[in-house]
């Protein structure tokens, strides 16, 4: 059941996708520093957009857990860990 909510959350978000394609087919320019500026369909850039920022938030998730996970790793979990680690 939960398999098909998802695949019908992926044909309702990628009709939404189309239709917005279709209707919004014009191309803009992006200008940036130093006189750059390049000429890209709207569609595609928000797709860019979109993918660069699903990008960098998985990159920071993933990162942070991995910190979490060697810091969890470090510590003694129990408390005969506790009492049998020696102290110097």
């Amino acid at each position: 059941m939960k398999k098909l909510g998802y695949a019908m959350m992926v044909v309702v978000v990628g009709l939404f996708g189309l239709t917005f394609a279709y209707k919004n087919h014009q191309i803009v320019t992006i200008a940036y520093y130093y006189g750059v500026d390049f000429q890209i369909a709207l569609p595609l850039l928000l797709i860019v957009i979109f993918a660069l920022g699903l990008s960098v938030g998985y990159l920071i998730c993933t990162v942070k857990s991995v910190i979490s996970r060697r810091k969890k790793s470090r510590r003694p979990s129990t408390k005969t860990e506790l009492k049998s680690t020696p102290v110097n």
